[in-house]
């Protein structure tokens, strides 16, 4: 007997099975999603960067202090007319800038006038020197001859006394003793007069020889005008100014020219107030006690340098303007003898300045330094970015005044990313 399905009972049969289905796909899924959850994660670990650290210590810095500054003349002299009078002759080249010799002739003035000056006052002298060379002989002639006449004198004096007891015993006339009074009295007047020319003669001759002096005196101020009727350079060094030229009427005191005296060279040198503090050894007058060393360098144009020799000598007072002092450089001896070019005024140099070391400091490379002015520490094997407080440089080094002590380790390796906190590991410590 065959049996035929009933056409009702097939689609709700087909319709629950794909329900089923469906679940039980969605409860696979969410089991297996499960099982992912609470199925055990690896850890990846963090990566360690190996780094390089600089070990702090204590030492003594020293650097040159670098600055530039124009040559300036030790001293400049002007010159001015001394007499006045018109300029016959001056120096055919005379002009700024030329190099002139000490005791070269400049220029010439007129000098008739002190030239028959210095004639007449001869003449005066010559005069005088006469009239005192007379007055000399007549005082030695009268010494001469109040001792021809003392003695004289003394003669006639006894020859009267002796007539005088003649006369008493009758052996002589009265005539006789009369004549012997009267020659003595004779020769008592003649001593007496030379006495008098001889007290008369002493005021005489230092009258004489005061007006033998004056004219003296006279006479060399006219060979010192005379002389001065020339003007030389007092020194060698370069002119700097001149109002001087041929014909023109001077006037004594009137300025002529400048001459920088380049024997003695100097240079002045800005320096903050901070680098001036590093010399801290003033005397009174603003010299400094232990005059520190200096080059000085002049940039000839193809890449060499000429050098001299230098010295802080002073130091100058505070700009208020600027807060700075001008640091005052002696030039001395030319450094090697690969020129033969002589410093002047007026060129620009550069300066390097020997500065007294700093004694037992904190100091670290500027460029481990970050722009916000951390310091960049490992401590603990672990990165930290520390705020310092800094003091001066000397070349590449930055003092470390607060913040730091020696014995911590600065980060030298350059990493991509600073992280504080970030594990580090140092390999090495120069």
């Amino acid at each position: 007997m065959s049996t035929t399905p009933r056409p009702g009972l097939a689609l709700p049969v087909r319709l629950g099975c794909g329900l089923l289905m469906l679940i039980l796909a969605g409860l696979g899924a969410f089991a297996l999603t499960r099982l992912k959850k609470e199925a055990p994660r690896d850890e990846q670990p963090i990566p360690i960067e190996q780094v390089e650290v600089l070990v702090l210590e204590r030492s003594d810095l020293s650097s040159p202090l670098v600055s530039y500054g124009l040559v300036l003349a030790g001293r400049r002299i002007e010159l001015a007319a001394e007499v006045a009078g018109r300029a016959d002759s001056v120096h055919a080249g005379l002009k700024r800038g030329l190099w002139i010799e000490q005791g070269e002739l400049i220029a010439a003035i007129d000098s008739r006038r002190q030239r028959i000056e210095l004639e007449r006052l001869r003449a005066q002298l010559d005069r005088a020197s006469a009239l005192l060379a007379r007055s000399r002989l007549e005082r030695y002639q009268l010494g001469d001859g109040i001792r021809i006449a003392e003695k004289l004198y003394l003669l006639e004096r006894d020859q009267l006394a002796r007539a005088e007891t003649l006369f008493a015993t009758g052996k002589t006339s009265d005539n006789e003793v009369k004549r012997l009074q009267k020659t003595s009295l004779q020769s008592e007047d003649s001593l007496r007069r030379l006495r008098d020319s001889q007290a008369l003669i002493g005021p005489q001759l230092a009258q004489l020889k005061a007006d033998s002096a004056a004219l003296g005196a006279q006479l060399a101020d006219a060979r010192i005008q005379l002389e001065q009727c020339e003007i030389r350079a007092p020194v060698s060094g370069v002119i700097r100014e001149v109002a001087l030229e041929q014909f023109q009427q001077l006037a004594a005191g009137r300025m002529l020219l400048a001459i920088d005296d380049v024997e003695t060279l100097e240079l002045e040198v800005p320096l903050t107030l901070a680098d001036a503090s590093l010399f801290n050894l003033p005397a009174h007058d603003g010299s400094v006690v232990e005059p520190a060393e200096a080059t000085v360098l002049l940039d000839l144009g193809d890449g060499r340098e000429e050098a001299w020799r230098g010295r802080l000598v002073r130091l100058q007072p505070i700009d208020p303007e600027t807060q700075t002092r001008k640091a005052v450089i002696h030039v001395a001896e030319r450094l090697g003898q690969r020129e033969q070019m002589l410093l002047e005024p007026g060129m620009f140099c550069r300066i390097e300045l020997s500065s007294p070391p700093q004694r037992n400091v904190l100091a670290v490379p500027r460029h481990l330094l970050r722009s916000d002015g951390r310091l960049p520490l490992v401590v603990d094997g672990r990165l930290e970015l520390r705020p310092v407080k800094l003091g001066r440089s000397f070349g590449d080094w930055s003092v470390i005044v607060e913040g730091v002590e020696a014995g911590v380790q600065v980060l030298r390796s350059r990493l991509p990313i600073m992280v504080p906190g970030m594990p580090l590991e140092v390999v090495a410590q120069p």
